[in-house]
């Protein structure tokens, strides 16, 4: 199975030039770093194939691995979260997953319109859109009425205390059963979205 996850970038970053994954500092970009690093290190890591990108306000759509100086340009003040060409670069690189995990902020949710211009690709591609939504407005963002496109909401009252960093905590969680208990996790994630909730709240 292949599967993606696409982060925002955050406002806090190291002050030299730096691969992205290193680049940014912001507390739940430091989540999605460490768990992602445990995975790939797992010794039980195969048959799966875990990839990630990030959406920078400055930069678009970046691989991981991809160099960058520090940059200064707000959610605000960012023309590219409102771009068609970062609507294509990302309809063009799911396509070729199973899983696609959207660990992402309500600027980009809010400039690029998904609900009313998803991304076309096959249904059996299945995007998992994680949410806050003590933000208002927040989930009639996501396409849910595609066959493919799930949002899980972390809420608030249910246990999520640290909503700022909830999506972060909430992969970071994921891929510690996939390393405690077997990487099917993925795949039972995959065939029934809300499960992360539940996984995410657990005690270990």
């Amino acid at each position: 199975m292949k599967v993606l996850v696409i982060s925002s970038c955050s406002e806090k970053q190291e002050d030299n030039t730096l691969p992205a994954c290193k680049l940014y500092i912001g507390g739940e970009h430091q989540y999605i770093q460490s768990c992602l690093k445990r995975v790939w290190s797992a010794h039980q890591y195969v048959g799966i194939i875990i990839d990630w990108h990030l959406v920078s306000t400055g930069h678009g759509l970046i691989h991981r691995e991809r160099v960058l100086e520090p940059y200064d340009v707000s959610t605000k003040d960012s023309q590219i979260l409102k771009s068609k060409k970062l609507h294509k670069d990302i309809e063009e690189l799911i396509k070729d997953y199973d899983l696609v995990f959207f660990l992402l902020g309500k600027p980009f949710y809010q400039g690029q319109g998904l609900n009313k211009h998803p991304f076309k690709v096959s249904d059996e591609v299945i995007q998992i859109y994680l949410i806050c939504t003590r933000t208002n407005g927040y989930r009639e963002m996501i396409p849910e009425d595609l066959l493919n496109c799930y949002a899980v909401e972390l809420k608030f009252d249910d246990g999520f205390r640290d909503i700022r960093r909830a999506k972060g905590f909430a992969f970071k969680k994921l891929c510690e059963a996939a390393c405690r208990d077997g990487f099917q996790v993925f795949e039972d994630v995959k065939n029934d979205p809300q499960k992360l909730i539940e996984i995410a709240l657990q005690e270990n």
